[in-house]
């Protein structure tokens, strides 16, 4: 039996996101629905329910944004909740982040070219960096995707363009990672 107070945190994530998603709630029940149905299992540690529900909604959702904001949501579960970097990386890539808004846009893009490096698949992944930084060349995230970059490159065999980027992630944010 799920609790009154965390069905509602469920729904009032489902409204936050459809708020950011630039999606009213009138004529919207449906979707802070599924939404809600989906972010309460999370809540619970009903991972496989949760899981299934969010490819679901995925694979069904009423309109496009919506639907690639429930690949965002399914990749940050798959990540965040259960380390199937793999899972998440296809859900990522199912999500076309032009249809989102730009920040989690670029939130998708990171955490996309994040699993790829994890899993090895470092080409890939350099990839989805590159757009990152053509996307958002001035986003607050800049030295983090660089010392993704890096890796990257360092990973492919590329040691002279890794140590550039360090050295540009670096120079962006001396007290970083890079810079210590």
């Amino acid at each position: 039996m799920m609790s009154k107070d965390l069905i509602a945190e469920a729904q009032k994530r489902a409204r936050e996101w459809l708020a950011i998603l630039g999606i009213g709630l009138e004529g919207e029940a449906r979707s802070v629905g599924l939404l809600a149905d989906a972010e309460r299992l999370v809540l619970a540690r009903d991972y496989a329910g949760a899981g299934a529900r969010l490819r679901a909604v995925a694979l069904s959702g009423p309109d496009a944004l919506l639907t690639d904001f429930a690949w965002y949501r399914l990749g940050k579960f798959y990540d965040e909740n259960l380390h199937l970097r793999a899972r998440a990386s296809e859900a990522f890539e199912q999500c076309r982040p032009d249809r989102l808004p730009t920040g989690l846009a670029k939130e998708v893009l990171h955490d996309l070219a994040r699993c790829l490096l994890e899993q090895g698949a470092s080409e890939r992944a350099l990839a989805a960096v590159s757009v990152f930084m053509t996307a958002a060349p001035d986003d607050r995230r800049r030295p983090a995707v660089l010392l993704l970059k890096g890796r990257c490159h360092e990973r492919l065999g590329q040691r002279d363009e890794a140590a550039r980027t360090y050295r540009e992630a670096r120079t962006l944010d001396p007290d970083g990672p890079v810079g210590s």
